[in-house]
């Protein structure tokens, strides 16, 4: 998984994919208000759009995760 890919991907994004990460983070428990805000919700939605598996995210150094976080969170929330 490249790393350096990831605003790339995050731009090819639908509302389809959002909906489906939604679904999928609903049925591992998550209950967060506002799904954009819950770190499972972001890191499902990074899978989709890197076409990789949730697990391949999960797995990465505590640094790099955050990492990643960051930067779904940074797309979702960005005010242009």
């Amino acid at each position: 998984m490249d790393l350096n890919n990831i605003d790339k991907a995050l731009q090819n994004v639908t509302g389809r994919d959002f909906l489906a990460a939604e679904r999928e983070a609903r049925q591992q428990g998550d209950q967060t208000l506002s799904i954009a805000l819950s770190s499972q919700f972001q890191i499902t939605l990074l899978a989709r759009a890197m076409k990789v598996p949730v697990e391949d995210i999960e797995a990465l150094p505590i640094k790099d995760f955050v990492q990643v976080l960051s930067k779904v969170n940074a797309f979702l929330f960005a005010q242009e």
